[in-house]
């Protein structure tokens, strides 16, 4: 009998124990670290960038009211990144009539934001952000 109950806590102990601790353990790798100050600090850019040329676009407007009466209003601008062949284009929708922004400019470098916050017939917009000019 009393190799019968030495077998038995070898099982228990030995294979039973360690796969219920197992099972029971939690652990998080790591967490997202609070800053002290309170200050706002990103873990990757919210920002893209656009280099080259806007060579077109168009003030499209939303044809669902909001909830203040008013349609919204976003900006299609099509650019021709820099470096790239002559067919390539890139188009982009922004927020609201931004189309002065680009008035007059041959070379740009555009920073808006990587995630859209509204629709505008069915499309995502970006905020703009700057507009720089280059000469």
């Amino acid at each position: 009998m009393s190799q019968f109950r030495l077998t038995l806590a070898v099982i228990l102990f030995g294979i039973v124990m360690p796969l219920a601790v197992a099972a029971y353990a939690y652990a998080d790798t790591s967490n997202k670290q609070t800053n002290a100050f309170g200050a706002i600090v990103y873990q990757d850019n919210p920002y893209n960038y656009m280099y080259g040329k806007a060579i077109g676009g168009e003030v499209i407007q939303d044809q669902v009211p909001q909830w203040h009466g008013n349609f919204f209003q976003a900006t299609s601008i099509r650019f021709q990144p820099s470096r790239t062949y002559t067919l390539f284009t890139e188009t982009i929708l922004f927020c609201g009539d931004v189309s002065g922004e680009f008035e007059g400019a041959s070379l740009v470098i555009v920073t808006y934001e990587r995630e859209s916050h509204r629709l505008v017939k069915g499309s995502p917009c970006r905020e703009l952000i700057a507009v720089d000019r280059l000469k």
